[in-house]
């Protein structure tokens, strides 16, 4: 790479960065993060803006030019777990329509940059209205498009116990050790695990509180109680509790993302068999609904399953009767 064209490149990669994290800093002070203006608006803005200092040499070069984009996006990410302390789950959410969306820009730019060399300023023009473009729509999307949506995740599991013994294990759960919880892909991202639930009186008005790894806690009063068949309770949240910078904070912070109920429902199958299922009910709040269902309803769900399948274990083996060998040692 010659001189002259290794300064246009750090250039447009720094012009990039600055664009990127201003927009993020910016939106995140406005709670605009979840909207469309700048999930895929900001990354096609930086993509123009670190292509406006591509020369007509470089245009030629598409694989040079579509790295100026990439990098800056990739830098952004970097600095903003640096400068904002955002949690590795956050990076991803974001960072997967930002790749894509630069791939896509970049490409469509460098098309009509390469067919419009000579017209300099019509070419400096589009460019400059393409990352323009998300701050001008940001508060007008917000004002008219961010709305609520409701949702709700179900999982279900077969136990292989009475009904009576599954229900023992639903409205207070001892500690969850780490060889009882198998971690997932998102609690090694830094999702929180649960830990135990407590409560004052298992009946309806009952206090729950479902405790969690890294200071996460769930408030939960108990509003319907029909044992042994079905549990629901609301839950609230303190987002005040929680870590700087996660995902969880933020959802729960900013309004994102708020839980309604849970409810655990027992169809016993047979004596010593019944189906344990867990539904969740949630509210989304945001500009783009439809890709945020994607992640609570992943997160939501691999929660769901692992909690089953600790208490599906604790029932069975609770409602198995003890061997000849121990009742004989006995």
């Amino acid at each position: 790479m010659r001189p002259a064209h290794k300064q246009t490149f750090l250039w447009g990669f720094g012009a990039g960065i600055a664009y990127g994290l201003a927009a993020f800093f910016g939106f995140r002070e406005a709670n605009l993060l979840t909207t469309t203006a700048f999930l895929f608006g900001v990354p096609a803005g930086m993509s123009a803006v670190a292509l406006l200092f591509t020369d007509d040499d470089q245009i030629t070069n598409y694989r040079r030019v579509l790295l100026i984009p990439w990098l800056s996006i990739l830098g952004l990410l970097v600095l903003s777990t640096v400068l904002f302390n955002e949690g590795v789950v956050c990076l991803i959410v974001l960072g997967l329509p930002f790749i894509g969306v630069a791939l896509v820009a970049t490409f469509v730019i460098w098309l009509v940059r390469a067919r419009r060399i000579r017209a300099e300023k019509k070419r400096r023009a589009g460019l400059t209205s393409v990352f323009l473009l998300p701050l001008l729509l940001a508060p007008v999307e917000h004002r008219f498009f961010v709305t609520e949506e409701a949702g709700a995740v179900e999982n279900a599991v077969v136990v292989e116990a009475s009904a009576e013994a599954v229900w023992a294990h639903l409205a207070a759960v001892p500690t969850i050790g780490e060889a009882e919880y198998a971690p997932g892909f998102f609690h090694r991202l830094g999702i929180p695990r649960p830990i135990r639930a407590t409560v004052d009186r298992a009946a309806l008005g009952g206090r729950r509180t479902g405790e969690f790894t890294d200071g996460l806690r769930f408030d939960e009063v108990i509003t319907e109680y029909d044992a042994p068949r079905r549990m629901t309770f609301s839950i609230a949240v303190d987002p005040t509790r929680l870590r700087e910078g996660s995902a969880e904070r933020h959802a729960f912070e900013i309004g994102y993302f708020r839980f309604v109920d849970a409810t655990y429902t027992l169809e016993p199958l047979g004596e010593d068999r019944a189906r344990l299922a867990l539904a969740s009910r949630f509210v989304l709040r945001s500009g783009v609904n439809a890709y945020g269902r994607l992640w609570a309803d992943a997160v939501v769900g691999d929660f769901q399953a692992r909690v089953l399948a600790v208490i599906a274990r604790r029932a069975e083996r609770a409602d198995r009767p003890p061997s000849p060998a121990v009742t004989a040692a006995r």
